[in-house]
């Protein structure tokens, strides 16, 4: 590197560009504080790329309270400890009614019975890019 006037300018690039046109796309129901930070940091180092938050008939008050309480930063974190040069927004908490994506979205239903691997639907979806909905503790209601 070198010195020009106040401006310290690379001689040469040290890290690529990131090229990854991959979306991931993680609409969650909030958790509870130090879950909702787990699960928040642990999309950021898989590559997330949108992180929304989504009110359903389950979620708890205590869980949307500590959501408001800034889970923000272990997105920053994560995105740093992963070497990510961007890190995804978390965006504000919207009714489940509200989702919107323009890729394919799964469900992540524990109780759905046999359910194929989110790697192998995502890949016969064409491999683009997917949506996931990760529903509260105890599930999503049947509505």
């Amino acid at each position: 590197a070198t010195l020009e006037g106040d401006r310290l300018v690379a001689d040469r690039e040290t890290r690529p560009p990131v090229t990854d046109s991959t979306r991931l796309e993680l609409f969650f129901a909030p958790l509870r504080k130090k879950r909702c930070s787990l699960l928040l940091e642990k999309a950021t180092e898989l590559g997330a790329t949108r992180l929304a938050p989504v009110r359903t008939t389950r979620t708890e008050a205590a869980s949307i309270a500590a959501l408001k309480a800034g889970p923000h930063a272990a997105v920053v974190e994560a995105a740093e400890q992963s070497e990510r040069l961007d890190a995804p927004e978390v965006e504000a908490l919207r009714p489940c009614d509200d989702l919107a994506t323009d890729l394919p979205l799964f469900v992540c239903a524990e109780r759905a019975g046999k359910a194929p691997h989110l790697f192998d639907a995502v890949k016969a979806a064409g491999g683009l890019g997917a949506a996931v909905l990760v529903g509260p503790e105890g599930g999503l209601a049947e509505e």
